[in-house]
């Protein structure tokens, strides 16, 4: 692996490291980001951040809001694979975003990227509402990824406010144990806004994704869709994306 850039900036170390045709992104010993331009397909985390929109026809993807940015991982894979109109990213931390731009390729004119705390914009935000809204703030306290917000009703709940009708919202989280407190399993009220929902695995990591939408899905919409490029049709044998699919049960 060789280090393209390193600098130590207020106390955090920053690093983008090439490891073969992949840019990595390392926040003081926390990988944060990993993307590839001959291959959008990450075989990690920002896979299953991603596969949600699959679920949706590629037109009615028109607005996305991404919050945490990171190296802008699966800012790129939506660029990939989807034509949205707009994409707004959110990131707390300047350095990121200049990453981001310089490092891995976030430049597309559709895509703005905001320098803001995401909870507060979240907060704040009074604008039209997004299709999909992917949720993914970390901080990196002992070399250790962890939520910064926890996923209560208060939260989620302002999550679905940001969508639209027929919308979405996606969540990342750490581990089992963290997505087992997460309100959308218990709270009669969010679960009377969801429709229907499904969390996302991969045997490479612990994380679980949970895809939150306000109109029915199915597995069948998802895999015919992945089917339609050779990156994400897992019927190829060169196709590196893994994940497993579970439905989750709403009360």
């Amino acid at each position: 692996m060789t280090t393209l850039w390193k600098k130590s900036i207020d106390g955090t170390l920053y690093e983008v490291r090439q490891a073969g045709h992949s840019r990595r992104l390392y926040t003081n010993g926390v990988f944060h980001s990993q993307f590839s331009a001959s291959n959008p397909i990450t075989g990690s985390v920002w896979d299953l951040l991603l596969l949600p929109a699959f679920f949706q026809p590629q037109e009615r993807l028109k607005r996305i809001l991404v919050l945490g940015v990171g190296g802008g991982t699966v800012i790129r894979q939506l660029l990939h694979f989807f034509e949205p109109q707009q994409i707004i990213g959110i990131e707390i931390c300047r350095h990121h975003i200049d990453i981001a731009r310089r490092y891995f390729g976030v430049t597309d004119r559709s895509v703005q990227l905001i320098k803001a705390d995401a909870i507060q914009w979240v907060n704040d935000f009074q604008g039209e509402k997004f299709d999909l809204v992917i949720e993914d703030i970390f901080s990196g306290e002992n070399n250790d990824p962890e939520r910064v917000i926890a996923p209560n009703q208060k939260w989620i709940n302002q999550l679905l406010n940001l969508t639209t009708r027929q919308g979405m919202v996606v969540m990342n989280h750490a581990r089992d144990k963290d997505f087992k407190t997460s309100a959308a399993l218990s709270s009669v009220t969010l679960q009377k806004r969801i429709k229907c929902a499904y969390q996302l695995t991969t045997p490479t990591c612990d994380n679980i994704v949970a895809a939150y939408s306000k109109t029915p899905l199915t597995r069948k919409t998802l895999t015919d869709n992945l089917r339609k490029s050779p990156f994400t049709n897992t019927e190829l044998s060169q196709c590196r994306l893994r994940y497993a699919l579970k439905k989750i049960n709403l009360k």
